[in-house]
């Protein structure tokens, strides 16, 4: 058997062939880009902040557990991650409630 192909049998595609085209491509110009990203969309406006509710007195955090001012924390976004009292907590809560006024 001979390792020619015979005349009949479709060729290899080699990448490296810059005259192989995909049919997409075969009736483009060239220079056209087939394969061009869509048009990016308009700018959007970003959506407004929820709602805070306002934050409780001082005497209201000092009477609450330290998981209660975690959650509130939370729920307001606030980095307490190097609290490490319940002071600490109440204080960053009220820079932070400070900062949105």
């Amino acid at each position: 058997m001979s390792n020619t192909p015979k005349s009949n049998e479709p060729k290899a595609a080699d990448p490296a062939d810059p005259n192989q085209g995909s049919p997409a491509s075969i009736n483009e110009p060239p220079g056209s880009n087939v394969h061009a990203a869509p048009p990016a969309s308009p700018p959007t406006t970003p959506a407004p902040e929820p709602e805070v509710q306002p934050l409780p007195s001082v005497d209201e955090l000092h009477a609450m557990k330290r998981a209660e001012l975690d959650n509130l924390a939370e729920e307001r976004g606030v980095d307490i991650s190097h609290a490490s009292n319940k002071d600490e907590v109440i204080e960053l809560l009220r820079k932070d409630a400070r900062k949105r006024k």
